[in-house]
């Protein structure tokens, strides 16, 4: 029995040095786990910050545009309202519309002995040739919706030259 507690004694060495080996390749695991969750930690920590910066950066952008836009808009609503106040003012000022007498004549053929005026001819007040209340609002009306559109287009057209979008 002389060999046996050798042999029993290397036994319980060989197996406290597996267990040994196996403790420490466990914790150096467990310490590469944790050193790679805490890379992985500050990259996520990095990234959010950047996009939050660049998130507030375009914020700050669209802010500038937004103001820019505002600008030029009531700009050109205001150069629109001018144009269309002094529209307003002249069709106000204005009589009543009259029509020429080609179009009082048009439609029916010349009497004998019934001179026809001459084509230009607006200055006399006969019955035909002014028009009624009516139709002399919803002309002017029509006039003052086509100014309208107009005033608009050249007040846009201004905005695009004094913003250096048009030449």
């Amino acid at each position: 029995m002389n060999g046996w507690w050798k042999f029993g004694a290397g036994l319980v060495i060989a197996a406290s040095l597996a267990g040994g080996c196996m403790f420490v390749r466990h914790q150096g695991d467990v310490a590469g786990r944790a050193a790679v969750q805490a890379l992985w930690d500050a990259d996520k920590i990095a990234r959010t910050s950047a996009q939050l910066a660049a998130i507030t950066a375009r914020d700050a952008e669209n802010d500038r545009v937004v103001a820019a836009v505002h600008a030029a808009y009531s700009e050109l609503i205001k150069g629109k309202d001018n144009e269309m106040a002094k529209e307003r003012l002249a069709a106000a000022a204005t009589e009543r519309l009259r029509l020429g007498a080609a179009w009082c004549d048009s439609g029916r053929p010349a009497e004998a002995g019934e001179a026809t005026g001459a084509g230009s001819s607006n200055s006399t007040d006969s019955a035909g040739r002014v028009l009624s209340e009516s139709l002399d609002r919803s002309v002017k009306s029509l006039i003052l919706e086509t100014e309208e559109v107009a005033a608009t287009g050249r007040a846009c057209q201004a905005v695009l030259r004094a913003n250096g979008l048009m030449p």
